[in-house]
Parts: C-alpha cells; sequence; structure tokens
C-alpha cells in the first residue's frame, strides 16, 4: 500500500519509474483490502469502469454493460474481488463508461462520446 500511496505526479521517484501514467479516482482495492473511504458518498447506481490486477499479475479491464441498472463502488468493488483482483481503481463512470475487446465479439458501447481512450495492446515479437 506504501507504494502506491507514495507516487506523487513530477517527483523525482515518479519521473524514474514510470513510462506512462493515468490517474483516476477513487481506488477500491490495495493488496486484497477494501480502501474504507470507497463507500462514502458513492452509493449511486451508475454504468462503471475499473482497472485491476490479480495476485497473478493479469490486467482486469471491466465495464458494467447496463442501460438501466449499474453498480454502485461497493458492488464493483466485490464484483473486482470476485474475479481475483487484489488492486483496483475505478475508471471513468455513467454515460462515457464503454469497453472494446477486438476478436471477442464484444462491447459496451458508448452514450456519450469521450476524447481520451486507454488502448491495452501486444507487444510486438520482433522486441
Amino acid at each position: 500500500a506504501s507504494t502506491v500511496k507514495s507516487f506523487v505526479v513530477g517527483t523525482k521517484k515518479f519521473c524514474r519509474w514510470t513510462e506512462n501514467a493515468i490517474q483516476s479516482f477513487p481506488l477500491l482495492l490495495i493488496d486484497g483490502e477494501v480502501i474504507s473511504d470507497t463507500a462514502k458518498n458513492m452509493d449511486h447506481v451508475a454504468r462503471r469502469s475499473a482497472a485491476a490486477l490479480t495476485s497473478k499479475g493479469d490486467l482486469l479491464l471491466v465495464a458494467s454493460d447496463a442501460e438501466l441498472v449499474g453498480l454502485t463502488i461497493p458492488q464493483l468493488t466485490v464484483l473486482l474481488r470476485g474475479l481475483g483482483a487484489r488492486n483496483a481503481i475505478a475508471l471513468d463512470g455513467g454515460a462515457s463508461s464503454q469497453l472494446y475487446v477486438r476478436n471477442a465479439d464484444y462491447r459496451v458501447r458508448e452514450w456519450d462520446p469521450i476524447p481520451v481512450a486507454l488502448g491495452v495492446f501486444p507487444r510486438s515479437r520482433t522486441r
């Protein structure tokens, strides 16, 4: 947990160890433990998206696909733990939450256009 909290954008430690970064809120899980502040004022239902890491180091990118019913932040946290997440952070929520998985025939469609997206691509085999 101290590693997560010690990174401040622009500091020497951050710049030395970081190639690319994004920020978001709130943190949901650190080392498998629910962050106590997560549930405060986060009980409204909405479309949600999150990024998480499992104990094996697998990256989970999730988005709820619900036009009428979504998730609360505590429900999202429970879902991520159930998927094996040890560390997790909520990403965008609401009408701009979306997910696209090429070759998996799966997409959570947007309701609003977005100016920025996070993409994950396989590394080149020629590296």
